[in-house]
């Protein structure tokens, strides 16, 4: 014997009001990282030089799968001990909690006598992204910072291009990074 159709609607209501209430909800919350890194730092007719840095991530993960977030970041440079102060805003797709892509516009300043003994330069142009989350959590809804449904160990893989305004130089920035997301 079947249940009335009004009640078996309620029921069904119910179960749906009760499942979707039982988890939190995919929506916009914190983005956050922080990174160790190292970068090489490519001009070509100019030369080269590497160092380690930090990097950053602040913004919003606006659902499970899509971020919009700040990237600072500060690298030293051993050839003449100097360095980089850039940053770039990123849009970043993650695929099964586990892999991700981003890209976005950059902007950096370096103090360097790498080119022509020219001790500081602005550059602008793009920043590419790709990270995997090799060991990563999900946090319950119980757990009181539930706005962070992810929290993982991070291993990224970075490129940047950037032109020179006015010094007629393309730079390349091809960086690895290992640090902690929240996102």
């Amino acid at each position: 014997m079947r249940p009335p159709a009004p009640l078996a609607l309620l029921c069904s209501l119910a179960a749906f009001f009760l499942a979707s209430t039982s988890r939190a909800e995919d929506g916009p919350r914190f983005r956050g990282g922080v990174f160790l890194q190292g970068a090489a730092y490519v001009v070509p007719g100019h030369g080269a030089d590497a160092g380690p840095g930090v990097g950053g991530q602040m913004g919003v993960q606006i659902d499970d799968a899509w971020a919009v977030y700040a990237a600072p970041e500060i690298n030293l440079l051993f050839r003449d001990c100097c360095g980089v102060l850039g940053g770039a805003v990123m849009v970043e797709h993650t695929w099964d909690d586990a892999v991700a892509l981003g890209i976005g516009p950059a902007a950096a300043i370096t103090v360097s006598t790498i080119v022509d003994d020219e001790l500081g330069w602005e550059q602008f142009g793009g920043h590419a992204r790709v990270a995997w989350y090799p060991l990563r959590t999900l946090v319950h809804e119980e757990t009181p910072d539930a706005d962070h449904r992810r929290k993982a160990l991070t291993l990224a893989l970075e490129a940047r291009a950037y032109g020179s305004p006015g010094m007629e130089i393309a730079i390349v920035t091809p960086l690895l990074q290992v640090g902690y997301t929240a996102y």
